[in-house]
């Protein structure tokens, strides 16, 4: 095959050059290719890979796999519920290896809460005020930002930002572990309320005492203290911190949801296609890429090989849910971190590896079907205006704030991207959809043999 196309590129050249002396009006045709179109000696994959080349999307970094015995230490961590304060949740309650890295719920039940994806209940949890996001991928070094809001980052100088008020340790090895520190200190994902146990009972502006607290609590059970001396031998007990447990669930996480690595995933079409391989997508799929890199204009936003521009959007999202700090009722996304108002309303685009498996979508989960997901973004004015609260999640659905003057604060900050008025046929709907399948890969389905019947803690592993 590879032969072929060299012949072919030689017939190419000689004919261009031919028509240069012959005509040259005819062979300064676009790219020097258009010429011969009739000749048909430029494939449907020719043009692909040519516009995938000059979008800049290619493979994902590959990563040489942790230790086993860091591994092991990550995968207690991430399914223990010894790291919240009340010992009733663990990161895997909310990021399920199960449930396709997520929990299947528009907005996550947090500490308190009861049961496991669509069977959790509330009992004396709460509800999180944004979905739970998929982690897949992870671990690329690719990624600058973390959470919907984008509230731990790593600048320019590789130096991780983190939200007000919390100055992060040193000592993390990652973005993704970075990102381990911060949920543990929030009352309603996993630390609980003042009074309820004896870290939760430590202040909101003493970060490091919180994970001091949870340390000791790690080493004081003899199991623990096994697991990181086997994950890190250099270190004496008296050395660690916090940020060794969080660099390990860094390293598990990424290594579990790591797509592009083969002797553990089934390849997506999309990753082999990458890879090379012209046959992974079927010609249904290519014209789906087709309009994602061209009319449909999705890649305006979902960039990279990553999938994502890693920048803040509002797309006219609508407000359900318990809303965010001195907001709530409202969400207001970006702003909260960055403190600029132009930015309300705008979330962090998500990456799109395995997303016809993530639904359901946005940062409220307000959309369960990715067909609904790529009409609100062809017309996001009307679709927020004309949004049906049925979508909601009935114990949420009373939460929906559907007033005019709250919509209209939502569309004063519309992403201008997003006013092009671009239309696209049902055919050509199909096509986009088909593309969004083959990003996806069917392990990221078996996943659930993943979880450990127990954890050192003695805790139960199930929710």
């Amino acid at each position: 095959m590879k032969r072929l196309g060299n012949i072919r590129n030689y017939i190419i050249f000689f004919l261009t050059a031919f028509c240069t002396v012959c005509s040259p009006k005819l062979s300064s045709s676009s790219d020097g290719l258009a010429v011969f179109a009739f000749l048909d000696l430029e494939t449907e994959d020719d043009r692909l890979r040519r516009v995938l080349a000059s979008n800049q999307v290619g493979p994902l970094d590959k990563h040489t796999s942790p230790s086993p015995e860091i591994l092991k230490l990550g995968e207690a961590l991430f399914f223990d519920k010894i790291l919240s304060g009340n010992k009733n949740i663990s990161c895997a309650t909310c990021h399920n290896p199960g449930l396709v890295s997520g929990d299947t719920l528009a907005l996550s039940i947090g500490e308190g809460g009861v049961g496991s994806g669509q069977t959790r209940s509330l009992n004396t949890g709460v509800f999180i005020h944004r979905n739970s996001m998929e982690l897949h991928n992870r671990s690329s070094l690719e990624w600058k930002s973390f959470f919907w809001d984008g509230r731990i980052s790593i600048d320019e100088n590789s130096n991780f930002v983190s939200p007000s008020g919390v100055t992060l340790p040193s000592g993390l090895k990652s973005l993704l572990a970075a990102q381990a520190m911060i949920p543990v200190l929030s009352r309603t994902e996993m630390l609980g309320q003042n009074g309820s146990n004896s870290i939760a009972n430590i202040s909101d502006s003493n970060p490091q005492a919180i994970w001091n607290g949870l340390l000791q609590r790690l080493l004081d059970i003899p199991g623990y203290v096994g697991l990181f001396q086997d994950a890190y031998p250099e270190l004496d007990v008296s050395e660690l911190g916090f940020e060794d447990a969080a660099n390990a669930l860094g390293d598990f996480t990424g290594h579990l949801w790591d797509t592009t690595d083969s002797s553990n995933w089934d390849l997506s079409p999309w990753n082999r296609y990458l890879d090379g391989d012209d046959s992974a997508l079927n010609s249904k799929a290519k014209s789906g890429a087709f309009l994602f890199y061209g009319k449909a204009g999705c890649s305006r936003c979902h960039s990279g090989s990553l999938m994502t521009d890693q920048k803040f959007h509002n797309l006219a999202i609508p407000q359900f849910g318990p809303g965010f700090g001195a907001d709530s009722p409202l969400d207001k996304g970006r702003s909260g971190t960055s403190g600029n108002t132009n930015d309300s309303f705008a979330f962090r685009t998500p990456s799109l590896r395995e997303v016809s498996y993530t639904s359901p979508y946005f940062h409220n989960g307000a959309y369960t079907s990715l067909r609904d997901v790529i009409k609100h973004h062809l017309k996001p004015r009307d679709s927020l205006l004309n949004y049906d609260p049925n979508n909601i999640p009935v114990d949420l659905r009373s939460s929906y704030l559907s007033s005019s003057a709250i919509k209209n604060e939502i569309l004063a900050t519309l992403d201008p991207l997003l006013n092009m008025n671009i239309v696209i046929s049902e055919n050509e709907m199909d096509q986009l959809l088909e593309f969004l399948n083959s990003l996806s890969s069917p392990t990221t389905l078996s996943l659930g043999n993943k979880i450990p019947a127990t954890v050192p803690s003695g805790l139960s592993v199930s929710d």
